[in-house]
């Protein structure tokens, strides 16, 4: 198997002060989603003062991307309490070559802060890395060794026929921060004298 991916999860820390202009933070080496934001102000910001996370394709400027967030995070509340967002239903996948920025907005005046993006690599099916797949309950023996160097697809596969094989229970995928990536179907039980 050629190029096993890396660790899924990665976080992005960007310093907020008052001149913190919109601006694309990250390029996306392969597909990724924002999983979570949180920021702080140390020192308020002033009147509508908020930032949010977007995803920009091609050449869209800061401030024209897709918001991944519900609404902007405030910045002129509280200060030192971490404010935490909300994200939209369906995340934007960003493909290779897009990019995440930040949005700023209202006066930032006196602002000192920052905001953590949290990012996940999206799996394709054909991708390799260090998966564990485990079943959800003590029956039977675990579908796989983990964690294997396996493709995505295999790993799915092995999740699905240990809840094809042990009905009632899940096959679970879990990355190398064994972080919940696939949850297989659950399998109805058989009646009596039926097997699999």
């Amino acid at each position: 198997m050629a190029n096993p991916k890396p660790v899924l999860i990665e976080e992005i820390t960007v310093p907020l002060i008052a001149t913190s202009p919109s601006q694309s933070i990250f390029i996306a080496d392969d597909n990724y989603q924002v999983v979570g934001v949180q920021a702080v102000a140390d020192v308020l910001g002033g009147a509508g003062a908020t930032v949010t996370v977007e995803v920009l394709t091609g050449v869209q400027a800061p401030g024209a991307g897709v918001a991944q967030l519900t609404a902007p995070l405030a910045l002129n509340g509280v200060a030192h309490q971490v404010v935490t967002g909300t994200l939209i239903a369906a995340p934007t996948t960003a493909a290779a070559g897009n990019r995440i920025g930040i949005v700023m907005a209202g006066t930032l005046t006196g602002l000192v802060g920052y905001v953590t993006i949290a990012i996940q690599r999206v799996w394709a099916g054909t991708d390799s890395a260090l998966f564990t797949v485990k079943g959800s309950t003590s029956v039977g023996d675990d579908p796989a060794p983990s964690p294997t160097l396996m493709t995505y697809a295999a790993a799915q596969g092995l999740a699905n026929t240990y809840a094809q094989k042990y009905r009632g229970a899940t096959g679970i995928v879990r990355d190398a921060n064994g972080n919940t990536i696939y949850t297989s179907p659950t399998y109805a039980l058989l009646a009596p004298g039926v097997g699999f």
